[in-house]
């Protein structure tokens, strides 16, 4: 924190200069500016609290969005939730420091309020020798708090300026899932994922070359100069839509003011490293996790593990992700297993029942109850369920709002006959496979305890 705090306070001696723009503003500007930090400790507060509820918020829409789209979609979109997700890490970690060097600030005044003199030059508790030295490396607090008065400031505006990339990023992760459903609609698979790939490329390589407009001597050749500004504005002027005002003032600010040296340089590389390793955190405790389709493949496959999230009496999950059963422990003679339903699975479903295809002299009423019928029936084909690894066949499925927020699934139950008292491992084998053609698999341990 010391030497983030040193890199504030050099990288603001070029800015403590520019003065010639304060003579010109109106009085009662240059006094909001002065009162900025009752604003900025307000703001500051507000946004701890509403940002620290922010990572959660983000975790129900990440399940909802995991149960209702394709695998191509969640493709693009987990890298929407990453970019999200360290975003609000970097508007939670600006606010909280701000927040902290903020109230630094204050208390620092009330001691000047106290003892306007500073740091004495005698005492009874130290040597004259060490207050003169001590005194002349901090010889003026007044200056001291100046400088960490707009350090705090100015930690707020890059917080700001770093939310705006993130969230831009992030708009422009879903402009590009927009544009591949779109393609989708005229092309194959494979051919959209070409096109939105071509075109990431080619935006790419013009993003290195705007940026070589501005490398070495080439920022001063004819060419940078008749090229660079106009390129670049209407490069920003896209990119930065709604935000393109506010993140060019705070980035042009910050770019023409500050000084920072390859120590700092190096510190803000660890700090970014720092929030990603955080990050690394929210991805494990939420379901973008399961995005990719590899990841999706192998959710509950261990069957050496057991889950909470797979019984009803356990569930502490906003959303059932997983499949469940009533208890882990059964003393019925059945087991009632709901299956939650994943819109990326709609495709394996279709390569294996195919499609309902009612006839047209039905009513709509009708039609909606023949695709339901076909879709029910398909399920039986669709699950492999065995316990043991011995298969239960004739099992009949209906679709089934869950009393758990209503999630949609298919529901059976599962006689256990004279299966014996013990543990025993439910098994299902879905329709859904991988690159390899294998299908996934799911396991749910239980234990059977029936009074005979």
């Amino acid at each position: 924190m010391q030497d983030f705090f040193y890199l504030g306070c050099r990288t603001l001696k070029t800015m403590e200069k520019n003065t010639d723009s304060n003579s010109k503003k109106p009085q009662w500007l240059r006094l909001l500016e002065q009162q900025s930090w009752q604003a900025e400790l307000v703001i500051s507060g507000i946004a701890i609290f509403g940002s620290l509820q922010l990572p959660e918020v983000i975790f129900s829409i990440a399940d909802e969005v995991l149960v209702r789209f394709s695998d191509d979609s969640l493709t693009y979109l987990q890298y929407f939730f990453i970019y999200l997700l360290i975003g609000v890490r970097f508007l939670i970690a600006g606010f909280i420091i701000h927040f902290v060097l903020r109230a630094l600030w204050v208390g620092m005044l009330g001691l000047v309020s106290v003892f306007p003199q500073g740091i004495r030059e005698k005492s009874s508790m130290h040597s004259a020798d060490y207050l003169k030295k001590i005194r002349a490396e901090f010889s003026d607090i007044n200056k001291f708090n100046q400088k960490l008065d707009k350090f705090s400031s100015l930690i707020l505006s890059i917080s700001a300026a770093a939310v705006q990339i993130f969230l831009l990023i992030a708009f422009w992760v879903l402009v590009v899932i927009l544009l591949h459903n779109l393609f989708l609609m005229v092309f194959p698979v494979h051919v959209a994922s070409a096109i939105i790939k071509g075109m990431v490329l080619i935006l790419i390589i013009f993003s290195f070359l705007i940026s070589l407009l501005n490398f070495g001597k080439i920022k001063e050749s004819t060419i940078a100069k008749k090229l660079q500004y106009p390129i670049t504005r209407g490069f920003n002027r896209v990119f930065t839509h709604i935000f393109y005002g506010p993140y060019l003032y705070i980035f042009m600010t910050l770019s023409t003011n500050l000084t920072i040296k390859t120590r700092h340089k190096i510190l803000g590389i660890f700090l970014l490293f720092t929030l990603t390793a955080l990050f690394s955190f929210d991805l494990s405790s939420s379901s973008v996790q399961y995005f990719s389709p590899q990841s999706y493949f192998t959710m509950n496959q261990s069957p050496d593990i057991s889950m909470g999230s797979n019984y009803e009496n356990s569930i502490s999950e906003k959303r059932i992700l997983r499949p469940v059963i009533q208890s882990q422990t059964i003393t019925t003679d059945h087991i009632k297993l709901f299956i939650p339903w994943f819109e990326r699975e709609v495709d394996a479903r279709g390569k294996i029942c195919g499609t309902p295809a009612p006839p047209d002299s039905l009513s709509q009423t009708e039609k909606r109850q023949f695709k339901n019928r076909f879709i029910n029936n398909c399920m039986s084909e669709y699950y492999k369920i065995s316990i043991d690894d011995k298969i239960k066949p004739g099992l009949k499925f209906k679709k089934h709002y869950h009393q758990h927020h209503e999630e949609k699934g298919f529901q059976t139950f599962i006689a256990l006959d004279s299966l014996e008292n013990g543990q025993h491992l439910l098994k299902i084998e879905k329709g859904y496979t991988n690159e390899d053609g294998k299908s996934a698999v799911q396991y749910v341990p239980f234990y059977l305890e029936r009074n005979r």
